[in-house]
């Protein structure tokens, strides 16, 4: 007959009928519990003994402890809760089948605690041969102990009561349990941490100055944040939701400081070219309008007095004042495409324009050099 079968003594209850069809009766089947060897020696050890009391239970002699037929279940019917507990709770009354096995014997096995045997007939005579207590009126209190007698202990302390084996074993395994979790908690920020290291989010530039001034030309992370802050209610956020408000300002600064190749940026945002192209060309607008006020173009005797003295004995009279914006943004150092020479439609001014607008206005945020 195929599905399962109950293998306790005088239960015939089967997964499928004769025509094997499968029976819906509420009704569920369980494999006798394995000796788990690989896991450890307390695990070995509970598993061992669980199986051994299994197999007292049923008390099937065609079943040994190395070889049971693979078809052959527990049903249900078999425990209170209508399934096996887990197999760590030894102290669980559904630890091993427990009901309706067909049988009053209780064989012990090493997992089974010791329990008080019932009385005698030999302690019944005596019990009834012993005197009555005496009445509450003739008791009498004892007389006060000397001080030369050897006082009785005091009783023991709670705590001092040993557990049974099983919690002892619960505990250690819970204990072991709690450590392998708190590792795992512990390796996953670690992950994270080193993971953020990589994201270019807020993180990345925090607390290093250095790598501020590196990628966007800014002196440090509060003049950024300062920046970031006047943009942020302007920028496209609707049209790049992949990118942040941090991201689209970085991602503008690093191409501008850097000279970055647009796949490049696609790369380290995680994004893809078309949506980096689209972020540069919309966050330099932005850009452009908010700090055009900040671009101021001094006069050429201004430019005079803070040229090098160098650059005065080979060219005289000549000032240069893209140089230095030049030497922080190599954007401009670079060939310019044809298309950052056509005029932006709506605008009266070539991408370029807006380019040299921001890299002057960025440079003026910063301290001089000369």
């Amino acid at each position: 007959m195929p599905g399962s079968h109950c293998c306790v003594q005088n239960c015939s209850n089967t997964s499928h009928d004769s025509h094997g069809r499968r029976r819906n009766n509420g009704i569920q089947f369980f494999r006798l519990p394995k000796w788990t060897q690989h896991l450890g020696e307390q695990v070995s050890d509970l598993t061992r003994r669980r199986r051994i009391a299994w197999l007292a239970a049923i008390t099937r002699k065609d079943f040994t402890f190395d070889r049971t037929p693979p078809w052959m279940r527990v049903c249900s019917l078999h425990f209170h809760s209508g399934k096996p507990s887990y197999e760590m709770l030894e102290n669980h009354p559904d630890w091993t089948p427990s009901l309706l096995l067909g049988h009053n014997d209780v064989k012990n096995t090493d997992q089974q605690l010791e329990r008080p045997s019932p009385p005698t007939q030999d302690h019944q005579l005596q019990a009834q041969a012993s005197p009555p207590p005496p009445a509450q009126d003739q008791l009498q209190a004892p007389p006060p102990p000397d001080q030369d007698q050897e006082q009785a202990p005091p009783p023991p302390d709670q705590d001092q009561l040993q557990a049974p084996p099983g919690q002892d074993m619960e505990c250690g395994l819970c204990t072991s349990r709690r450590d392998v979790i708190n590792n795992l908690l512990e390796e996953n920020r670690e992950l994270k941490r080193q993971l953020d290291m990589y994201r270019m989010n807020e993180n990345f530039l925090s607390g290093d100055d250095n790598t501020v001034k590196y990628y966007t030309g800014l002196p440090n992370f509060a003049l950024f944040q300062t920046l970031l802050l006047t943009l942020t209610p302007y920028l496209p956020q609707g049209r790049m939701k992949k990118l942040s408000p941090f991201q689209l300002v970085l991602l503008t600064l690093m191409r501008l400081r850097l000279d970055l190749p647009i796949q490049h940026l696609s790369h380290l945002f995680r994004v893809h070219r078309t949506t980096v192209a689209d972020a540069f060309h919309h966050t330099l607008g932005v850009m452009y309008a908010q700090l055009c006020p900040l671009g101021h173009w001094p006069s050429r005797e201004c430019l005079l007095t803070s040229m090098p003295h160098q650059f005065v004995e080979s060219f005289g009279n000549n000032v240069a004042a893209i140089g230095i914006v030049r030497n922080k943004f190599k954007f401009l150092h670079s060939t310019v495409p044809v298309h950052m020479l056509v005029k932006c439609e709506g605008e009266n001014l070539m991408p370029l324009d807006k380019i040299v607008t921001v890299c002057c206005a960025l440079t003026n945020m910063c301290k001089s050099v000369v």
